[in-house]
């Protein structure tokens, strides 16, 4: 699994400008990092000028260097959510006063950021452009550390003001990228805050509570941006809320099966994963039945209910199914689910088989599933490098043509032609016409009158 994702991270060097991204260091070339945060809140762009936090870390990344950071963000977000993973399940592994081994934890951690990237409907989106990253994978990095700190605070009993502060800012930075992953945010962190007070956790109430102002009050920002009125005229007016439920739940439905059925068998090697882990790191002495049962049926409606949630913006502005890399954070989610169900049945096991196996035909069951789930694993390594040559080419045919427009500028010219580069992933490249909305983007980000392509 390391080797897989260190393939995506070397992909990942590849990756280059396409469309939004001229758009948004365009904005800050023209009037620098501050101003254009509140120009572009205030003012229709090309790009969703809501997202206030996709702005501010569009602006963050033009001010380390622009197009020269791209190579590392891939790496960067990979290794990020890894490490918040793992902190998460560490905290978490703490406050229920379980003992489990950190290398049991790191592979927990590669083993849902693998299958999440492996099972991304649009990889390349989410992963290799920018202006696809920031939006749908960092927030989800930020709830999976908040989890984290939530776990931290809870084994301490108490928060300062100066941790409801951080809890807060973090929730309002996550709620900032896009609507999906708010959705998504308010749903789970609501959950938790009822459970927190059907548990009479005083703690669990505060920071919970800190959480949830931040997401509403970035919730607030999103829906007051005075374009919102603009960038929904071309769609239907919103539907009744009771219809958009009903639709999300339906949705909701439709994407976890989909999924099932699409990708049975990555799913099944996850789910075995779990089962494996569940049945040889747990003991029969820590699964109790009554607690188990209620455990999991928590997990399937809770897991529904947030996924419902994701469907749900785009129901409520376009009236429509969400775009794939929308569906990031639902990946993401039923990966978690097979995970965690996983080790529920493999605890049972171990309940039920208690004293069937000897120590010994137990590991070497165990072993023999490990074989097997490894050599599924490593049959994605080679389709992956591959993708590698690909990119790599295409890096260098952007690097070209960048130089060309460059050297054009210093020569003097204002209107520059230069060769097309084929298109990626559904993501727009330049094109023929000057006055394509990527085009006059790219003009204003290599400051220049037009630009267009020759094919």
């Amino acid at each position: 699994m390391l080797v897989l994702l260190a393939g995506y991270t070397i992909a990942g060097w590849q990756s280059r400008y396409l469309a939004d991204d001229y758009c948004y260091d365009a904005q800050f070339i023209k009037h620098g990092f501050w101003r254009g945060q509140v120009d572009s809140y205030l003012n229709f762009m090309p790009y969703s000028s809501n997202r206030y936090s996709l702005t501010l870390f569009s602006g963050m990344a033009w001010v380390l260097g622009g197009v020269r950071v791209m190579p590392i963000l891939p790496g960067a977000a990979i290794l990020l959510w890894g490490l918040a993973m793992f902190y998460s399940i560490r905290q978490g592994i703490k406050y229920f006063a379980y003992q489990l081994p950190i290398t049991t934890t790191a592979f927990i951690a590669a083993t849902i950021l693998f299958y999440t990237l492996l099972l991304a409907s649009a990889r390349y989106q989410i992963l290799f452009w920018r202006s696809g990253l920031l939006p749908y994978l960092v927030p989800l990095i930020l709830n999976t550390f908040l989890i984290g700190r939530v776990f931290f605070y809870l084994q301490r009993g108490q928060v300062s003001r100066l941790g409801l502060v951080e809890l807060g800012i973090i929730s309002w930075v996550a709620a900032g990228f896009s609507e999906t992953v708010f959705a998504l945010q308010a749903g789970f962190w609501g959950l938790a805050l009822l459970l927190a007070l059907w548990r009479r956790q005083a703690t669990g109430r505060k920071v919970l509570i800190a959480i949830l102002i931040g997401t509403f009050i970035g919730a607030a920002l999103l829906m007051l941006n005075p374009t919102n009125a603009v960038r929904q005229s071309p769609f239907p007016p919103p539907p009744p809320v009771w219809t958009v439920a009903l639709t999300a739940l339906q949705y909701a439905k439709d994407f976890f099966f989909y999924s099932v059925r699409g990708t049975w068998l990555p799913l099944m090697a996850l789910l075995s994963t779990g089962l494996l882990l569940g049945w040889l790191e747990f003991p029969s002495s820590c699964f109790h039945w009554r607690k188990g049962l209620v455990i999991l049926v928590g997990l399937i409606l809770g897991t529904g209910l947030l996924l419902t949630c994701i469907m749900a913006p785009t129901i409520w502005s376009m009236s429509s199914y969400p775009d794939p890399r929308g569906l990031l954070p639902g990946t993401y989610l039923i990966n978690i689910f097979c995970f965690t169900v996983g080790i529920w049945i493999g605890a049972a096991i171990s309940t039920l088989l208690r004293n069937a196996f000897r120590p010994s035909l137990r590991f070497a069951a165990g072993f023999l599933l490990m074989v097997v789930l490894s050599a599924y694993s490593i049959r994605f390594i080679r389709p992956t490098y591959n993708l590698i040559s690909t990119y790599e080419n295409r890096a260098k045919a952007w690097d070209v043509r960048n130089a060309q427009i460059l050297q054009a500028r210093a020569e003097g010219q204002s209107q520059v032609v230069v060769g097309g580069i084929d298109a990626i992933a559904t993501i727009f490249e330049l094109q023929p016409n000057e006055n394509h909305w990527v085009n006059r983007c790219a003009a204003a980000y290599y400051r220049l009158d037009s630009i267009i392509t020759t094919e």
